[in-house]
């Protein structure tokens, strides 16, 4: 795909984004609706079936997607509606350790359980 239509895939995608904030979407349903517009679950899918190497960093990546789906949903249930601009600011006021039990080969209960 040419540059240029990856650009408009891309606007496309912001757009539905922006307009499920203008209806009052929280930052959980923000972030789903950018994370269901991409191809990025299959590709970390096919990934992880893979093995190997490849394998290890889609698990690495799921984990932390798992992670931030989980702070959006955690934030809601604590303070309500608090907008995408405060769910920024509690991860930037948070200190997140550089590795993670992806890294160690430790895995975790899967997202949604």
């Amino acid at each position: 795909m040419p540059g240029a239509a990856k650009a408009a895939v891309l606007g496309a995608l912001l757009r539905r984004a922006r307009a499920r904030l203008d209806d009052g979407g929280t930052a959980e349903e923000v972030l789903w609706e950018l994370w269901d517009g991409t191809s990025w679950p299959e590709r970390l899918r096919r990934s992880a079936l893979r093995g190997g190497p490849a394998a290890r960093r889609a698990h690495r990546d799921l984990d932390a997607l798992c992670a931030l789906f989980d702070a959006a949903a955690k934030l809601e249930e604590q303070r309500g509606h608090s907008g995408v601009a405060g769910f920024v600011a509690t991860l930037s006021a948070q200190e997140i350790p550089g590795d993670s039990l992806a890294d160690r080969g430790v895995r975790g209960r899967p997202c949604g359980s």
